[in-house]
């Protein structure tokens, strides 16, 4: 996408709509990360600001 248009894309994917928040913010800048069902607990628990919502 930056080649093309010059706009960084950052990317989530996850079983709610709040984990591919958390996601894609994590991917940033310009990355794309994609949650399986089995990985979300694990990912929450790495970073307490996730756990927190902050």
């Amino acid at each position: 996408m930056r080649e093309e248009t010059g706009l960084v894309v950052s990317v989530g994917g996850a079983s709610t709509k709040h984990l591919a928040k958390l996601a894609s913010q994590d991917a940033k800048p310009d990355g794309y990360l994609i949650l399986e069902p089995d990985e979300e607990l694990r990912f929450l628990a790495r970073s307490p600001s996730h756990a927190s919502g902050e």
